[in-house]
């Protein structure tokens, strides 16, 4: 049975995943209109970031769960979204997708600034902009880091003993995660420790950038 409490947390994030849906279908809508041939590429970066932020808000929108720490290094994850409709293979994929995008998107982020610099730069040394299929080779690249955490962390789960949910008094849609299994400690791990990594990088690469427009101020 869905707790009071599991149908405001629902509604809560359907509100806020819509809205980032539909603020990214305007940003889709002005990339494509608005872009001059000159930032082809870089709309490419724009984009990646909507794919991002589209496929992210859309999972947590469907895989809404109530976590459960059962004991014995186990989490169990009871899903009340519409992910429930379908199966809770399915729930737990969209559990995966969405924290691991969410991470990801300051990855996107980072070769955005990244990007920048290497543009910037072009004013003191002899330099190409990147064309539009070398940044999206790019942005591919970088997932396959992300893509091959989540299918750890994928098959990690394990369905959850009935006697166990019934200790816990649910009964649909149950996953067990054990948090000692290597493959879930290694997933977990990247899960952790890519946000703060990206984060501290694109404060440096930033400081970096402001210091070369300065620097091209000045001049």
């Amino acid at each position: 049975m869905f707790s009071t409490t599991d149908v405001l947390h629902t509604a809560v994030l359907c509100v806020i995943d819509i809205t980032a849906i539909v603020a990214n279908a305007i940003l889709v809508y002005a990339i494509l209109t608005r872009t001059p041939p000159s930032m082809r590429s870089y709309s490419i970066l724009l984009l990646n970031n909507v794919f991002v932020d589209v496929i992210s808000a859309t999972c947590s929108m469907l895989s809404v769960a109530r976590l459960i720490y059962i004991g014995d290094f186990l989490q169990l994850y009871v899903y009340v979204g519409a992910c429930s409709r379908i199966g809770a293979w399915f729930c737990h994929m969209c559990e995966t997708i969405h924290s691991y995008l969410v991470c990801h998107s300051t990855v996107v982020l980072l070769h955005s600034f990244c990007f920048r610099l290497y543009v910037v730069r072009e004013t003191f040394t002899e330099v190409s902009v990147p064309s539009s299929r070398m940044t999206f080779a790019t942005c591919l690249v970088f997932y396959c880091p992300t893509v091959l955490m989540m299918v750890s962390l994928n098959v990690s789960h394990q369905y959850a003993q009935l006697e166990r949910c019934m200790e816990q008094n649910v009964e649909i849609h149950r996953i067990g995660i054990n948090i000692s299994d290597y493959r879930m400690v290694i997933a977990m791990t990247y899960l952790v420790l890519l946000s703060p990594s990206s984060i501290i990088t694109i404060y440096l690469v930033r400081r970096r950038l402001l210091a070369v427009i300065s620097k091209m101020v000045s001049e």
